[in-house]
């Protein structure tokens, strides 16, 4: 008899043995996928026996995830900001540590204070997961969410009619800025990204569920990780409106570097970076000129 404790030891020794890490948790959170219940149910029904089927198709996850394919993939799902998400392949997935750059937003946008909706552009949105997690936490805001990739697009807007934020974002294709000079939407209270900042020279090194299963150009950004970040800070300033601001998430060890991106603007003020849940710096942000003169609040 296949007990759900007996499977659940019995998949994490095989996720250990293909040296997956957290591989209990995986072995986990594979068979909640299976049995649809969640993980405190399986230890609540610690003694009931698998059937035929439900073993099959764990096999599946289970060899899916030994090869080193991310867990999201393998389960087509993942909880971002306390919502969840779609996800797929060819399609980055989001990380905890975005999470903060949202919440940094959210608490920005909490604080403006005027009759019409405050507007924000999210760049290279992937999944969706800042825009939706924004339109989700913020009523009067009306979000633009750009990408490149028609698939991430198509999953971003299933992510939005999943969680009840359709009608409070305006999809667009293009690469950056270009889509919004085409839409000639208003401009921006606040400009956001999660953009590539993976070094050329450090690709190599990436661990394989990254590098063999995860988008590269949603990555990497050339020399040094700062091409996208150079692009957002030339172009932010012809988009947003007068002390409308910029948040960006950058990669460990980034922060200096960005900082001086924004300050040879000579645009910029309020210029400063929050750390990560790890005690790296995480995000930068800044405000354009004249930002307190904008009217803010709820």
């Amino acid at each position: 008899m296949h007990r759900i404790i007996d499977i659940i030891s019995l998949s994490a020794k095989y996720l250990n043995d293909h040296s997956v890490p957290h591989a209990r948790l995986n072995a986990e959170l594979l068979l909640s996928d299976v049995l649809g219940k969640s993980r405190l149910q399986l230890y609540l029904e610690y003694d009931k026996p698998l059937v035929e089927r439900e073993l099959s198709a764990l096999r599946t996850l289970l060899k899916a995830r030994a090869a080193r394919k991310p867990i999201q993939y393998v389960l087509g799902k993942t909880e971002f900001f306390s919502l969840p998400f779609l996800i797929a392949e060819g399609v980055f997935i989001p990380r905890p540590e975005t999470e903060i750059l949202v919440q940094e937003v959210v608490n920005d946008l909490r604080s403006l204070s005027r009759a019409e909706d405050i507007v924000l552009f999210d760049l290279g949105t992937g999944c969706g997961c800042i825009a939706v997690s924004v339109a989700h936490n913020v009523q009067k805001c009306t979000v633009y969410a750009s990408d490149v990739s028609q698939d991430a697009l198509t999953l971003a807007r299933r992510n939005a009619e999943i969680n009840g934020v359709t009608e409070r974002i305006i999809f667009l294709r293009g690469d950056m800025f270009e889509p919004y000079l085409a839409c000639e939407g208003p401009k921006a209270d606040i400009i956001v990204s999660n953009p590539p900042y993976i070094s050329e020279e450090d690709w190599d090194s990436l661990p394989d569920e990254v590098r063999c299963y995860e988008p590269r150009t949603s990555l990497v950004a050339g020399e040094g990780g700062f091409d996208f970040h150079r692009r957002i800070i030339g172009s932010a300033e012809f988009f947003l409106k007068p002390g409308g601001s910029v948040f960006l998430e950058i990669g460990e060890g980034q922060k200096d570097a960005v900082l001086r991106l924004f300050n040879a603007r000579q645009k910029y003020v309020d210029i400063r970076s929050r750390q990560d849940y790890n005690g790296a710096e995480r995000v930068v942000s800044a405000s354009l000129s004249l930002a307190d003169e904008r009217v803010i609040g709820k």
